[in-house]
C-alpha cells in the first residue's frame, strides 16, 4: 500500500478531484516500455492490477491509497525480509 500525491496516476488525479472519500477504482497499471525486458529477465508481470481508495483524515484532507490486487504470491519471493 503507498499514498498517492495530487500529480500522480491519473486514477488518484481522478479520486482527488472528486474531493470525496470513500471512493474507490481498479485499474491495470502496465510497465514502462524501457522496463519490460527487466521485468521478464525476473519473471515478473508486466501489467498489474491496482486499487485506488480515498478516504479523508482528522484533519479534513482527502487522502488517495493504493494498493495491488494480487492473488499469487510466488513473486514475492524476490523480496528479502533481512534473514
Amino acid at each position: 500500500m503507498a499514498r498517492c500525491s495530487t500529480s500522480s496516476f491519473l486514477a488518484a488525479r481522478e479520486l482527488f478531484r472528486l474531493n470525496r472519500a470513500g471512493q474507490s477504482k481498479r485499474v491495470w497499471l502496465c510497465a514502462p516500455a524501457d522496463q519490460r525486458e527487466t521485468l521478464r529477465a525476473l519473471g515478473l508481470p508486466l501489467q498489474i492490477e491496482v486499487r485506488f481508495v480515498s478516504l479523508r483524515l482528522a484533519t479534513g484532507e482527502l487522502e488517495v491509497l493504493v494498493t495491488t490486487m494480487l492473488i499469487g504470491l510466488s513473486h514475492l519471493s524476490l523480496i528479502s525480509d533481512g534473514e
